[in-house]
C-alpha cells in the first residue's frame, strides 16, 4: 500500500513539474501578424491558450476536468474549466462562446 502512496505522490509531482515547465515558456506569438478577430457580442470572445492543467479530484487521481489559462484580446487573462480537451493546446488561437472553448 505504501508503494501505491508513494507512486501516485511521484506521478502527482512528475505531473506538476512538467505541466509547470510547458507553461513558463514565452507567450506564442501570432505567426501571421493578424489581430485577434474583435466582436461586439458579450458572449463571444477570442483569445490565446497560455497553459492547459488538468484537475485532479484527489492526489494522482484526475478528474477529467482541464481548467485553460487563456490571454483575451483585451489583454486580461481568463481562467476556463471544461469537461474535454478537444485538441486545444497551448499557443492555439480560440473562441470562447457561452463558456466554451473552440479553436479557429
Amino acid at each position: 500500500m505504501d508503494i501505491q502512496k508513494n507512486f501516485q505522490a511521484v506521478l502527482g509531482v512528475t505531473t506538476m513539474l512538467l505541466l509547470g515547465a510547458c507553461a513558463n515558456g514565452p507567450a506564442p506569438t501570432n505567426p501571421t501578424g493578424d489581430a485577434l478577430p474583435q466582436t461586439s457580442d458579450d458572449t463571444t470572445q477570442y483569445g490565446v491558450v497560455q497553459s492547459i492543467a488538468q484537475v485532479e479530484q484527489q492526489p494522482g487521481q484526475p478528474s477529467g476536468v482541464y481548467k485553460f489559462t487563456v490571454r483575451m484580446s483585451d489583454g486580461n487573462n481568463q481562467v476556463i474549466p471544461q469537461s474535454t480537451n478537444v485538441g486545444i493546446r497551448v499557443g492555439d488561437r480560440v473562441l470562447l462562446d457561452n463558456g466554451v472553448l473552440r479553436r479557429y
